[in-house]
């Protein structure tokens, strides 16, 4: 520790004995009381109840802390044999309390139990070469199955005299929950396959099928079928792969690795280059992540299961970029609707499986990285990019009265910094828990309805701001006129006794939108979402664009409708694809009414969307933005600062470039006395700070798009002191002034899927640029590296081949294989940045140093 970091962490842990810290523009929010309501019509100075409220709420409605059931509820879900659902949402005090001492013991047990090799026998008469279609063919050997394209290349093969489909029967899982938290544990002692034989290969219409049987540990037969086809796609070739069998609860492949094969992708991982195991599965993103053990401690005793771990994240998705070491890549894409693992700990192979007797996937292939994702994004659909009017101003995240928000933009105005529109997430009214929440209503009452458009275009023309931003999920606040509706119309999701599933958030209950049926998504969308966005005749709306939040809470022990043929497991996991469906409708229904006109932003933390299309299904173009989720106020490696930069790249390589974060970052954990200060000093809680505040300012210049938050507990904020609004523009300056290259490299990925933000190694072939995941490429010609460090002024950074300038001090430097590794001044609001000289590039941030200068 140097002397920066001890003094930061003091300072940290005296946090709460130093007095008032912020003198700024804007005192904080006061802290409410328990379930204390703030309708919408606060904002305005107004005294009237917001209509939105069937009664007004009090506690009786709500859930106080005392009121909280200590259970620990088991429920049998019976449409898949093998999860075991506890419900902990409720878990009694003393029951976490163990928890927290078996983790203090010996650490969280591991989630997921490796996969034990098996024997491949294979039926002398099926040994030979088969055409699957498009030049591609499967190679059957005594020992191996391995497919080719025309030229020879190998697309994948299995493991020498290895089985390649692996499994088990009579498998148990505990699925521990607590709303969208989610633990899976898998039980060691289950029977797996010990041999896999292949009997029989046949043409049909379906493609090649293979066909035998795999004997389990316990001498039970265990028939099975694969199905190869291969596809194209604007005469781009993919392979699909379909196997399934009786008898299984699990099931899954294995595939041979070569040495210096690399895996990336699956959504947003703070460990890009991926190792060990991975699941894809919808689910809260977790708080620490592990980051601090005091923190993993503190969170699993004040809220059960939400921690997370290093692979729990918001943004996941079920698509594996497998970078090879001959240069050449592949990316294996799940369609599986079911929890699926990636086990990457094998020397030689890796296995792909999932909680159910059926595994879908599609290869998609290429000689380079660029081909192999043109032919996985031009297949399943490429991002749209965001409205142009997000590249003129950072969006501001705020949650005060249209007098603060005022204030705000004009001291915004005279510090440089410029704002294109105001993000307000409790737009519909606040309730207070432990912090003040969103009052989940999804409407104005008439009299707000009028009195928002008013204020919205008086701000706008005081101001110049576009418009307002707001926020919505598919939970209602119970009690409310849109809950109440729902319920008479038999609108929201059920348990199992078919009465409304009320999913716990905080202190207060919400009703979940049953968003799988269609007639629910219509009714949503033209009472609620479309008076929302519609214009009027005077072209003004209420919102022009939104936070899409929440998919990950369906509850695995609800009780969907029998004719959507899923079970609960299966519609948990396809949510966030229900909830983009719903506000697809949205678009195409704002289209159809003004043709053309549309320039919303939505941005959603989204979960199980990437999947590729089923067969004879057609790609779609994705409307919707990502943010990263909600990462704790840290510089932590998962789920602080440190994680964004390997967030974006991982998501580059899943085909979604366009990401941004919370600038400030949002969630605070918070406890008082000797228990905080203890807490804070070992590190597990780190408050805002003007140091963490700027540096992810800066981080977020290089994303798609520059939006504020005011964070979960809203402390510091950028307007409590003319520095940081300074910094801020000087941030969003580098933002402008990168908006050339962000525009080259947007219209590439619309054209081939490459991804924005690189890794070191799409344009570098030195084995060293490989191992690099704390720097990046913006394109072939700029080399940054943020700092997401306390007290870090310099920072070492390696460069490509080739000769580059420090844009901001105009330094020449030259990286010869000799010398690939040069040290650069990073102070705040000032990056490592450097751009390869007489590039276009460099012409266009040469104004950087100009404006450094003076």
């Amino acid at each position: 520790m140097n002397r920066v970091t001890v003094a930061a962490a003091l300072a940290n842990a005296f946090h709460p004995f130093l007095g008032k810290q912020r003198d700024g523009l804007l005192a904080p929010i006061k802290p409410g009381k328990a379930c204390e309501i703030r309708p919408a019509a606060w904002r305005f100075g107004q005294q009237h109840q917001s209509l939105m409220l069937q009664a007004p709420l009090t506690t009786q409605h709500l859930l106080s802390v005392d009121s909280l059931p200590d259970s620990d509820n088991t429920h049998s879900a019976k449409q898949n044999p093998l999860y075991r659902i506890h419900d902990e949402t409720h878990l009694a005090f003393s029951a976490r309390l163990d928890r927290v001492i078996q983790l203090a013991r010996s650490g969280k047990p591991e989630a997921v139990v490796a996969t034990p090799q098996a024997t491949l026998s294979v039926n002398p008469s099926v040994i030979g070469t088969y055409s699957l279609g498009s030049g591609i063919q499967m190679i059957l050997s005594p020992d191996q199955l391995s497919v080719i394209d025309e030229c020879g290349n190998i697309l994948f093969a299995t493991v020498p005299q290895q089985n390649f489909l692996v499994g088990s029967h009579d498998t148990s899982i505990d699925v521990r929950t607590n709303r969208g938290f989610i633990s899976y544990e898998e039980q060691s002692s289950r029977p797996t396959i010990t041999t896999q034989k292949v009997q029989n290969i046949n043409y049909s219409n379906q493609g090649l099928l293979i066909s035998g049987y795999m004997i389990s540990s316990k001498g039970k037969e265990v028939p099975y079928s694969v199905k190869l086809k291969a596809e194209s796609h604007h005469g781009k070739n993919y392979l699909r792969l379909v196997t399934t069998t009786d008898g299984l609860d699990q099931l899954g492949i294995r595939l041979c690795k070569q040495k210096g094969d690399q895996f990336h992708g699956m959504g947003a991982q703070a460990e890009f280059a991926l190792q060990g195991f991975r699941e894809i599965c919808t689910r809260e993103l977790g708080v620490d992540k592990g980051d601090n053990f005091f923190a993993t401690l503190y969170t699993e005793l004040t809220n059960p299961h939400s921690s997370g771990s290093p692979s729990t994240t918001y943004s996941f998705a079920p698509s594996l970029f497998w970078r090879k070491a001959s240069g050449a890549a592949s990316i294996l894409a799940v369609r599986t609707p079911e929890r699926t693992v990636v086990e990457n700990n094998l020397e030689d192979a890796f296995i792909v499986r999932a909680d159910t007797n059926q595994l879908e996937f599609t290869l998609y292939c290429g000689e380079n990285y660029n081909d192999a994702m043109d032919t996985f994004t031009d297949h399943i659909g490429r991002m749209m990019p965001p409205p142009k009017w997000t590249q003129e101003g950072a969006i501001i995240g705020i949650k005060r009265s249209f007098s603060d928000m005022q204030r705000v933009f004009e001291k915004s105005k005279e510090g440089g910094l410029k704002v294109s529109a105001a993000w307000v997430e409790n737009w519909c009214g606040d309730i207070y828990s432990m912090w003040w929440r969103v009052l989940r209503t999804w409407c104005l009452s008439p009299e707000d309805h009028q009195t928002w458009l008013s204020e919205v275009e008086q701000l706008s023309d005081a101001s110049g701001i576009r418009g307002m931003l707001t926020y919505f999920s598919p939970t209602v606040s119970e009690n409310t006129k849109i809950f109440n509706e729902a319920k008479e119309k038999g609108y929201l999701v059920n348990n199992l006794h078919d009465t409304p599933y009320l999913i716990t958030e905080s202190q207060f209950r919400c009703g979940l939108l049953d968003l799988t049926r269609e007639e629910v998504r219509e009714w949503f969308v033209d009472e609620y979402l479309l008076p929302h966005f519609r214009k009027d005749e005077n072209r003004r709306a209420l919102s022009m664009g939104a936070m899409i939040d929440f998919s990950e809470n369906y509850p695995k022990d609800a009780k969907p409708r029998a004719s959507l043929g899923l079970s609960a497991s299966q519609v948990h996991q396809l949510f966030p694809e229900f909830w983009a469906m719903t506000v697809n409708l949205l678009l195409a229904k704002l289209d159809e009414e003004s043709p053309g006109s549309s320039e919303e932003l939505l941005f959603f933390r989204r979960g199980f969307t990437v999947r590729p299309p089923a067969e004879g299904e057609a790609s779609a173009v994705d409307p919707f933005q990502i943010w990263m989720g909600d990462q704790i106020t840290s510089w932590g490696r998962h789920n602080g600062l440190a994680s964004l930069l390997p967030y974006a790249l991982s998501l580059g390589l899943t085909g979604k470039p366009y990401v941004h974060a919370d600038i400030g970052l949002y969630t605070t954990l918070r406890a008082n006395g000797l228990i905080g200060f203890l807490f804070r000093l070992a590190g597990a809680i780190e408050e805002r700070n003007e140091e963490l505040l700027i540096r992810s300012m800066e981080i977020n210049a290089f994303m798609a798009l520059m939006r504020s938050h005011e964070g979960m507990m809203q402390d510091l904020q950028y307007w409590d002191s003319p520095s940081m609004i300074e910094h801020f523009a000087k941030c969003q300056r580098l933002f402008d002034t990168l908006r050339p290259a962000r525009e080259r490299l947007s219209d590439e990925y619309q054209q081939t899927g490459a991804p924005i933000i690189r890794p070191m190694w799409w344009h570098s072939k030195i084995p060293e640029a490989a191992k690099l995941e704390d720097q990046a490429m913006y394109g072939p010609d700029i080399v940054f590296k943020p700092i997401v460090k306390p007290g870090v002024d310099r920072t070492p950074i390696f460069l490509p081949e080739g000769h580059w300038v420090n844009v901001f001090t105009g330094e020449n430097f030259a990286s010869t294989p000799d010398n690939r590794w040069i040290e650069v001044g990073a102070p705040l609001g000032q990056p490592a940045l450097l751009a390869r000289l007489a590039s276009d590039a460099e012409r266009e941030l040469s104004v950087l140093k100009a404006c450094d200068d003076s």
